[in-house]
């Protein structure tokens, strides 16, 4: 017999709380499906939800229950649209939010859950004890270090001679599907800390959170294939859902970095890596309305329209051009439903799951930019239909020869000197300007800057999909350009923007956007005196 349930309806009332709880949980597949009834009608649901009821009615008896794929009409486009937007409503004044991240497969995981989910219990008693006895901030961080080093059942990790088959368990937990799905950033960050279930055990999430902390600290880090190594990177799912958390609790985040973030999270529709993320945006400034009757593309130009519209600078932001490329257009234009032959490579693609770092949201010295008073009532402006980006700004040079190439036709030692010193005066910039604090060391013996290997070590994640190029003139002058640069394209500065942007012209007129640049000594001077002019992007 299938499992039974009715429908209730809620209003949301000025009490902050509703009596019902919300669930999280992974969809799972589309095809393995299973019968539930709801007010005595035949619903078809996938797998997952169905386990995640059953454990949830049979285990833990709430009363109300709060899920997506029964409450909301999901074949109602309409509907859909209207309820994706009040998601934020529906987890804050939920009573409470579940987080189903599964269940055993069999007896034996059954027993090592039940193993995992003491070993959780003794670790957050510790833990609590460790807190309560400390006075002040110095010291517990101490504490909770020497806790994370010292543990024994934790030192088996820090040293890698064997495993513990508990702890292995609890880390595997974190490696769970439920951590990487876009939907959760808002359904863990908006309403309360969801308590996470696994089977038939549950636990409050800040455990979870302080877990984290701990293998952190006491530098046990596992990667997402299950592979207990000390070099290895940290579980990036779940951290990076904990340090959005955070950043909620601290301060809103700017749309961008919550765009960015939930672009390596998982969805089914790839317009929900950005209504996913509406939720987490301060009320007073959401524009873009889901509608789940626009293309994938018109969501995403939505996304470029809230960047120009909401900024405290009065010509917009251009910090969303950072994340696009000439390659994600290619990938939009196969998802666009109408017959366009090319997408323009201003509109970043969101459902690019990428390590590559933006120069303009990264500057640790922003430039002070401001319009010109005759231009105070301009905005930059974005035609839908012609799928065109006006902006203004200056054409400030003309991009040049590569670094490889300056070398190859360096004829003497001294020139190959001179452009390696380049190299590095090149270095120490980027590290200025984008990694605040870096050579701010108070030990006498470190007051010299590292070596050329240690700088490349911290350049790299910049050089990512970039190559050093100089700019055309007497004297060379080495930045960072995007890897599509060519000899000749055209260096420029825009109103709004906060870096240089290289384009390439295409008409009278009419440029090609490649990408981002940073020019050595010069990120201080974007802004130039003279005639603006207006630059079409297609």
């Amino acid at each position: 017999m299938p499992l039974r349930f009715g429908l209730h309806y809620f209003k949301f009332l000025s009490s902050p709380k509703q009596f019902y709880n919300a669930l999280s949980y992974t969809w799972g597949s589309e095809v393995d499906r299973a019968a539930i009834s709801v007010n005595g009608r035949r619903l078809m649901v996938t797998r997952n939800l169905l386990e995640a009821l059953s454990h949830l009615s049979r285990s833990f008896f709430y009363t109300y229950l709060w899920v997506d794929a029964i409450c909301i009409d999901q074949s109602n486009l309409a509907e859909k649209s209207i309820q994706v937007a009040n998601m934020n409503r529906i987890y804050q004044h939920a009573t409470e939010v579940i987080a189903f991240l599964g269940a055993p497969s069999d007896q034996m995981a059954v027993r090592r859950s039940r193993l995992a989910y003491e070993r959780l219990k003794k670790f957050a008693t510790e833990r609590r004890r460790i807190v309560a006895a400390c006075e002040d901030d110095l010291t517990l961080a101490h504490s909770l270090s020497q806790f994370s080093r010292n543990s024994h059942e934790l030192a088996p990790y820090i040293n890698g001679y064997y495993r513990d088959s508990v702890w292995e368990s609890i880390v595997r937990l974190y490696l769970l599907p439920w951590w990487s799905r876009a939907w959760i950033v808002q359904e863990a960050c908006c309403g309360p800390k969801p308590m996470i279930c696994y089977g038939n055990i549950m636990m409050h999430f800040s455990v979870f959170e302080h877990l984290l902390d701990h293998f952190e600290l006491g530098r046990m880090e596992m990667d997402e294939s299950g592979q207990f190594e000390p070099t290895h990177p940290p579980l990036t799912s779940a951290r990076r859902l904990m340090t959005m958390r955070g950043r909620r609790e601290d301060g809103n985040p700017s749309f961008l970095e919550i765009i960015y973030m939930l672009s390596h999270q998982q969805c089914k529709d790839p317009r929900d890596k950005v209504y996913a993320a509406i939720s987490l945006v301060d009320t007073h400034r959401k524009i873009i309305v889901p509608d789940y009757q626009k293309s994938v593309l018109e969501v995403y130009l939505d996304v470029v329209q809230y960047c120009l519209q909401n900024s405290n600078h009065p010509c917009g932001t251009l910090d969303f051009l950072g994340y696009a490329s000439s390659s994600s257009s290619r990938e939009l234009l196969r998802l666009s439903s109408s017959s366009r032959t090319s997408i323009p490579g201003w509109i970043p693609d969101w459902r690019a799951d990428s390590d590559y770092l933006t120069l303009g949201n990264n500057l640790r010295k922003r430039p002070d930019l401001h319009c010109h008073l005759d231009e105070i009532a301009w905005a930059p402006s974005v035609s839908s239909e012609y799928m065109r980006l006006t902006l203004k700004g200056w054409a400030m040079y003309q991009v040049g020869q590569s670094l490889a190439e300056l070398y190859q036709q360096a004829s003497s030692d001294i020139q190959r000197e001179m452009l390696t010193t380049q190299l590095c005066s090149l270095f120490d910039y980027i590290i200025d300007i984008f990694l605040s604090g870096f050579n701010q060391v108070s030990d006498e013996t470190n007051r010299h800057f590292m070596d050329h290997i240690q700088a490349i070590d911290v350049v790299t994640p910049y050089t990512r999909e970039r190559s050093i190029r100089t700019i055309q003139g007497d004297t060379v002058e080495l930045g960072l350009f995007p890897d599509s640069t060519r000899a000749g394209d055209i260096l420029c500065s825009f109103l709004g923007g906060s870096v240089f942007y290289v384009i390439r012209q295409v008409g009278n007129g009419i440029y090609k956007f490649i990408g981002e640049a940073v020019l050595m000594g010069q990120m201080d001077k974007i802004e130039r005196e003279g005639s603006l002019e207006s630059f079409i992007l297609m």
